[in-house]
């Protein structure tokens, strides 16, 4: 027997919460999953607030944070820490400023 609310409005609020973290805060979208899935397991399985409905919100939002969880440990590496990118030095340094002219039609030009 399907229990409309419970079996069908579970996914849907998920889906919504989905779509909506998308349009509004895309970074909030892993943090979102993570914890829509452990209120529904730790609040409405564990805990008992909320019954069936509550226990399929965290049921419909496992694989979305299954998925947070993975790409977070992904994009962290083995040692836990994210590695930045290193920027290029651009030129070598500079000995004095303002630099000699090195275009032609400036070369006579002097700073005083």
């Amino acid at each position: 027997m399907i229990h409309w609310v419970d079996d069908l409005g579970a996914p849907a609020v998920v889906t919504l919460a989905g779509i909506g973290v998308d349009q509004v805060k895309p970074g909030w979208d892993r943090p979102m999953g993570v914890g829509l899935s452990f209120a529904g397991y730790f609040l409405g399985g564990y805990i008992g607030i909320g019954g069936n409905f509550l226990k399929n919100v965290g049921i419909a939002a496992g694989p979305w944070a299954m998925r947070s969880i993975y790409e977070w440990a992904r994009g962290a590496g083995v040692g836990g820490r994210v590695s930045q990118p290193r920027l290029a030095r651009v030129g070598g340094r500079v000995s004095r400023y303002p630099g000699a002219a090195r275009d032609v039609e400036f070369a006579g030009v002097k700073l005083e």
